[in-house]
């Protein structure tokens, strides 16, 4: 059993980084709204459902992004998703949500950086990817809105 997760590690440590979805692209790219969230994933015994969820994961607080910081924001995040250098771990735990509007088209981003992965949510379809960076921006972001902050690695 033992050989058969390093092996899939191995595996998975191999493949590349996808490319950024085009659907994503493009509503980041012309995004009407940004809407960033502050998320806190709960686990084990402690799991009950919250009071609002965002893609199944307990909000903390969210925040319009506007302007030359939606622009920012979209920007890194395409950045981020295109890393080819990012290396998926074998958990997930999300601290911070995207829900993106452009048109008619809705795409929500569930990111966890510490295991660099995000969910990818396109007309109700999930698709999951590595992701580079780290939460700098987006932990900037929400303080500067005064949106309280997940706990953060090792808390």
């Amino acid at each position: 059993m033992r050989r058969l997760s390093l092996v899939a590690l191995l595996l998975a440590a191999a493949l590349p980084a996808a490319d950024v979805p085009p659907a994503l692209k493009a509503a980041l790219d012309k995004a009407d709204a940004i809407t960033l969230y502050s998320l806190q994933p709960l686990e084990g015994k402690d799991k009950e459902k919250p009071k609002e969820a965002f893609h199944g994961i307990a909000v903390l607080g969210k925040a319009e992004i506007k302007g030359d910081a939606g622009k920012t924001l979209a920007a890194a995040l395409v950045k981020a998703i295109e890393d080819k250098s990012a290396r998926g771990a074998r958990c997930f735990i999300p601290r911070h949500g995207v829900a993106v509007k452009s048109g008619d088209k809705a795409i929500g981003l569930v990111i966890c950086f510490e295991c660099n992965w995000v969910d990818v949510y396109v007309e109700g379809k999930r698709a999951r990817q590595t992701i580079g960076g780290d939460d700098g921006l987006l932990t900037k972001l929400l303080a500067d809105a005064k949106v309280p902050l997940p706990k953060g690695k090792g808390e």
